[in-house]
């Protein structure tokens, strides 16, 4: 085996060894609902808190706009229903690898923590009034690259917060 494959087989050993461990990820998502209540049809934002706790860094994949694609966000009304999904994320759900875009990446060093202001109503019309909940899933990396048990072990889900739409 020359230094390719032995290369090469050291990262498929790697790889796997970091698989096996199935370690739940050391990060904390915190949502902050908005301090008053919403206009029906107006933009709905909140702001998840992503909080390293960990004791060394962590390196988080960044998405340039549009971050809400970055989470897996989840709306509910007070009957339990989820409302209509705007097009834009109703194709993402449908053709999860259709999704292209550039990413930086972010380190997150042990006890800090940085925010992400999230337009709610990018991914769903929110057109009625009522009371909403909602609840964010987060990766290192993007939610729509993240397929099977890997979405389940390398995310984590934060706090549910609810929302007052007003007419």
């Amino acid at each position: 085996m020359g230094l390719t494959g032995e290369f090469l087989r050291h990262v498929l050993v790697c790889t796997a060894v970091l698989h096996a461990s199935g370690s739940p990820p050391s990060y904390s998502v915190t949502l902050q609902a908005p301090t008053a209540p919403v206009r029906a049809g107006s933009e709905v934002r909140v702001r998840a808190t992503t909080t390293n706790t960990f004791d060394h860094e962590i390196r988080f994949a960044k998405g340039f706009g549009e971050e809400e694609f970055d989470f897996e966000i989840e709306v509910r009304d007070e009957k339990g229903q989820v409302p209509p999904l705007t097009q834009p994320y109703s194709e993402l759900k449908e053709h999860p690898a259709s999704r292209r875009g550039s990413y930086s990446t972010y380190v997150l060093e042990p006890g800090k923590s940085f925010d992400t202001d999230l337009v709610v109503t990018k991914l769903y019309k929110i057109t009625q009034p009522g009371k909403y909940t909602v609840t964010v899933t987060r990766g290192q990396r993007p939610m729509w690259q993240l397929l099977g048990n890997d979405r389940e072990k390398n995310s984590v889900k934060s706090n549910t917060i609810a929302i007052t739409v007003t007419q």
